[in-house]
């Protein structure tokens, strides 16, 4: 599933977003009446758990070998400095 996809790699997902993505999926399964407005996004998130919150902090963005990498290389570097 494409949510816990994105999720599972800490990606930031927003309303909009979902809404959009809502709306392609069901004009693709042939949908035409579909709204996805707030009261359907409230529910949506309601039905599986999701929140929204504010993301901070670089933890994600950076992987081990590149953290490796600035410690043996760029920190003795600016030690030195």
């Amino acid at each position: 599933m494409w949510l816990k996809d994105v999720l599972s790699k800490n990606f930031p997902v927003a309303g909009p977003m979902l809404q959009e993505k809502a709306a392609d999926l069901a004009k693709g399964l042939g949908v035409d009446d579909f709204v996805g407005g707030s009261g359907w996004l409230e529910r949506f998130n309601k039905r599986h758990d999701i929140c929204f919150r504010v993301l901070c902090g670089e933890s994600a963005s950076a992987t081990n070998d590149q953290t490796d990498q600035w410690t043996s290389t760029t920190v003795p570097r600016l030690l030195d400095e």
